[in-house]
């Protein structure tokens, strides 16, 4: 080994140099084991392994300081390494009388012990141990006392409770107690016979249910629910016959006999109404003298001798005779000939100014003051439309199959039944003929399809019943197909394909392109529609609803698709396939200059 510079090696026993306090020895760093003072633990733990012995101490004293640790160098691992820090210097505890190395947990087999022996740092626990189903901690069964254990109840661990609860065996056995049925219920049997007990509705008519007094129990009660005056056979008893609705019939056991009692006395019913009966003259059937008062009695009596014919009133003809003589004098005036034959000269109702007037159409007196005062009145078709059928459907849309038409008129009673006919004004096509006046009709419509905006228009006639037949037409129910037009917001500069256009957020069919647009807020505020629509106006095209400024839109200096103008505004086109029908055009795509964090309404015009 080295030695430390000025040192002088010894191979013998270095002994004092004199009875004062010089001695001649090493420092405590020169030593093997034994006992040393250092200023930290880091310097106790760099002294070199062939200078440690299990038991050296070595005492930390910071510089400055005035308190100090002894550490003791101990094998803690039980390994034998003396290089080990650490856990291994254990403080010196000048009260200490050793250390513990292990500490043990032992417990009844009850127990499941974990964690035993700790020989360093740790946890000691105990849980109890699995155990047969339905064992109990008990002591033992016979004998001297022990100490428990699990096992099976014997009769002896429970007490007698007789006095407090009834045993299985009592149930239904002679004083025990009354056991209950499925429904909760304790049976009948179980019952005093002297109760009644309720079996239904019986009929005497048919004797339905059948009973008889050979037959019954005792209590047994049934309703009656129909009237009969005899007896039936079978029941003997006296009071077994005029049988009432709302009559019990009770057995008897002692009398060995059916038995009728009535639950109220009095009168058993009214012209065959039992309960609270309140009678008019609609329950009452009239006899054959006394009738009731009734305009048909009153009119059949006046009607089976009237005889209008026209006469003079004389002084004593009767009431009726008076009004048949003036039935017959008026009768007679207007069926004869308007005299003398002349022209009208002014129109009055339904008389026109220059009708020939006693001659013709209008001879009679009657037939004139018909058409003057009551006029026929030509019908007319007051709707018309086809049932369930929209009439705005976006380009490439199909109108096919049978639809319903429904239709009204007014004045309908001048309709000729039978003479609707239904048109397909476009294709110039009848649909239908001789159809029902009575709505709706259904019509086989065809196959109408259009790729492109167009209309198609359906009406219906009907002929009325004036002397002279006329064929009246309905108005037109009209289908429109539109294109779409799409907008709402997007970051990307531009659409380029064309389902980033149909998947902007809103969009609606339209013929044109003006309107108010209501954007959320946040990217670019795109405006897409057919290229056939056309350019805003100039200048004042796109507008901010809320200033009334013209919005600052995308040019060809923001984005080269932007290349197309028109009117100042600057578009992109682009080839856009709707996605209802998958029917192409090409459209304009105007987009916002700038970004916009705020949702804007912006009119287009």
């Amino acid at each position: 080994m080295s030695y430390p510079l000025g040192s002088i090696p010894f191979s013998g026993i270095v002994g004092t140099s004199g009875s004062t306090d010089t001695y001649a020895v090493t420092t405590d760093e020169l030593n093997l084991g034994g006992y040393r003072s250092v200023v930290s633990t880091t310097v106790r733990d760099a002294i070199t392994v062939p200078r440690r012995r299990f038991g050296m101490m070595v005492t930390v004293s910071p510089a400055l300081s005035a308190t100090s640790t002894t550490y003791v160098l101990t094998d803690v691992a039980g390994t034998g390494d003396l290089s080990l820090n650490g856990t291994n210097w254990v403080v010196f505890s000048s009260g200490s009388s050793g250390t513990v190395t292990s500490v043990g947990l032992s417990l009844p087999s009850i127990f499941t012990v974990s964690g035993s022996p700790v020989t360093s740092s740790g946890t000691l626990t105990a849980v109890l141990a699995t155990q047969t189903a339905n064992y109990v901690l008990a002591g033992p069964t016979t004998g001297s006392a022990a100490a428990p254990t699990f096992r099976a109840l014997v009769s002896g661990d429970i007490p007698d409770i007789s006095a407090t609860y009834q045993l299985l065996s009592q149930k239904g056995a002679a004083n025990g107690y009354a056991p209950l049925d499925s429904s909760g219920k304790i049976s009948v049997s179980y019952l005093p016979s002297v109760l009644m007990e309720y079996q239904g509705s019986w009929n005497p008519n048919t004797n339905t249910p059948t009973i008889s007094d050979a037959t019954g129990t005792n209590g047994y009660v049934y309703w009656v629910s129909a009237a009969k005056a005899t007896a039936v056979s079978g029941l003997t008893d006296p009071s077994m016959v005029n049988f009432q609705i709302g009559d019990l019939i009770i057995y008897s056991a002692s009398v060995g006999k059916w038995q009728l009692t009535t639950p109220a006395a009095g009168v058993s019913s009214v012209n065959g109404a039992q309960g609270a009966v309140v009678l008019t003259t609609d329950n009452i059937s009239q006899g054959t003298t006394n009738l009731y008062y009734t305009d048909a009695h009153v009119y059949s009596a006046i009607s089976t001798a009237w005889s209008p014919a026209a006469g003079t009133i004389a002084i004593g003809d009767t009431l009726q005779t008076i009004l048949q003589k003036l039935q017959g004098n008026i009768s007679s005036s207007f069926s004869g000939n308007f005299s003398p034959a002349t022209t009208s000269t002014v129109t009055v109702g339904g008389l026109a100014a220059g009708q020939s007037l006693g001659t013709g159409a209008l001879t009679s007196i009657n037939e004139i003051l018909t058409t003057m005062l009551a006029p026929y009145i030509a019908p007319t078709f007051t709707s018309f439309s086809m049932s369930g059928q929209s009439t705005s459907v976006e380009c490439g849309a199909t109108v096919s199959g049978t639809k319903s038409f429904t239709f009204s008129f007014s004045n309908s009673a001048n309709v000729t039944a039978g003479t609707l006919s239904v048109y397909d004004v476009t294709a110039s096509t009848t649909l239908a003929s001789s159809q029902s006046i009575t709505s709706p009709v259904s019509v086989a419509v065809g196959s109408i399809t259009n790729s492109a905006p167009a209309t198609h228009s359906w009406n219906a006639s009907a002929i009325n019943n004036a002397s002279t037949p006329v064929t009246f037409y309905s108005g037109n129910f009209t289908v429109s197909w539109y294109w779409r037009v799409y907008y709402g917001t997007n970051t990307s500069v531009t659409l380029a394909a064309s389902t980033d256009v149909t998947s902007l957020s809103s969009s609606g069919l339209a013929s044109g392109f003006s309107g108010t647009y209501s954007f959320a807020a946040g990217g670019y505020k795109y405006f897409c529609w057919p290229d056939t629509f056309g350019s805003p106006s100039a200048t004042s095209g796109f507008k901010d609803t809320s200033n009334g400024l013209p919005m600052a839109m995308a040019t060809s200096t923001d984005n080269a698709a932007y290349s197309n103008v028109q009117n100042g505004w600057y578009y992109a086109t682009l080839s856009v396939s709707n996605l209802a029908y998958s029917v192409s055009t090409t459209y304009r795509i105007y987009r916002t200059q700038n970004i916009l964090g705020s949702a804007y309404n912006i009119q287009v015009s």
